[in-house]
């Protein structure tokens, strides 16, 4: 904002007209141009040019976080309708694997080798699929409806998603957090509040300063249009101030509390993001190998549960052994698509912690 530097001109015109009671009449017209420039103002110029150029900065870091939280929100969204539709899948296997595991025991309990506990077990975890798949069904649809609304489409229009995420690059060591921290759209916009603040403080301390304004104007007047009398005047005007009732010093004590308050708040902004940017990629790593350990048992859980089913038909293993077996494999698998899912959105986490994303 330059205009505190930059001098103001202005045009003026009047026509006046007036008749007394003797009949008699008048008329004065007059045409002016005016220029006024400031040649000191105790800096106040100075310090409101620095303080719009960060208000504009300010504005930037903000635009910035906002696209990184968006970013984030987005991709956390798309990756819970990516798992509910998986999800979704796996509950359906497990109904059809319940479903299949109750004819085992069905038979088992009809040749006499099972109890009626275990049958009505057996046919209690089919109505708890039943209970999955139906829950499932609705959390698909209110996750869709979140997406579609952080995309902007209609409720009304079809949501499937087909393409995954694709998998990021892991980390081989950890990064320079103070870097990232330096960079952080919220750090940037506390010390940019923090600076604005410093300009406030300095603003009102130039009010104890004189100001100097340089006037000068030119123009014609007379008793008919257009005017031939010309004239004109320059001149300079000092205005120092010596008493306001104790409003400039209260303005400016209260300026220097508010930066002081605000040099604080900046340094604890820093402290705490710095933080929160090394939780959050420590999470991140922790979710990839959270990942890779599910994977793991879900491999195992699923050759365990091939081989206990075997058992159970052959009469070689009983009914508690083989159901805390097949209960495994279905809680493992569960897990482990919940893991993916957290790894991803653990990632985004990380990715707005440092203040990027796909924007």
């Amino acid at each position: 904002n330059l205009s505190g530097f930059l001098p103001k001109i202005s045009a003026s015109t009047t026509s006046s007209h007036s008749s007394s009671q003797n009949n008699s009449s008048s008329q004065s017209y007059s045409a002016q141009l005016s220029l006024s420039q400031n040649l000191f103002a105790g800096f106040a110029d100075i310090h409101n040019y620095y303080l719009k150029k960060t208000t504009t900065q300010q504005a930037l870091a903000n635009l910035n976080s906002a696209k990184a939280k968006l970013s984030q929100e987005i991709k956390q969204n798309y990756t819970e309708v990516l798992y509910i539709q998986d999800y979704k899948k796996l509950v359906h296997d497990i109904l059809n694997r319940r479903t299949e595991n109750n004819l085992n025991v069905k038979l088992q309990y009809e040749v006499g080798r099972e109890n009626k506990g275990s049958l009505l077990l057996a046919q209690s975890y089919i109505d708890q699929a039943d209970f999955d798949v139906l829950k499932t069904t609705h959390d698909e649809d209110l996750y869709k409806e979140n997406l579609k609304r952080l995309l902007g489409l209609s409720p009304e229009e079809s949501l499937i998603l087909t393409d995954s995420i694709p998998k990021e690059d892991v980390p081989k060591s950890n990064p320079d957090f103070n870097l990232i921290a330096s960079q952080h759209p919220d750090i940037l916009n506390a010390i940019l509040e923090e600076t604005i603040a410093l300009y406030n403080y300095k603003t009102s301390r130039s009010q104890f300063l004189p100001t100097l304004d340089l006037t000068s104007s030119y123009g014609y007047s007379g008793d008919h249009f257009f005017p031939d009398q010309n004239k004109w005047n320059i001149g300079l005007t000092l205005s120092i101030p010596l008493f306001e009732g104790f409003k400039t010093i209260s303005s400016y004590k209260s300026a220097g509390s508010k930066f002081e308050a605000q040099r604080l708040t900046s340094l604890n902004t820093r402290l705490k993001i710095t933080s929160t940017i090394k939780q959050t990629f420590y999470e991140y790593l922790q979710s990839i190998q959270k990942e890779k350990n599910d994977a793991s048992f879900v491999k195992a859980a699923t050759l365990r549960a091939e081989i206990a089913r075997n058992k159970y038909k052959n009469g070689l293993l009983n009914f508690e052994d083989w159901d805390l077996i097949e209960t495994d494999l279905i809680q493992r698998q569960k897990e482990m698509l919940n893991s993916q899912k957290n790894r991803i959105i653990k990632h985004s986490l990380w990715e707005r912690a440092q203040g990027i994303g796909v924007f």
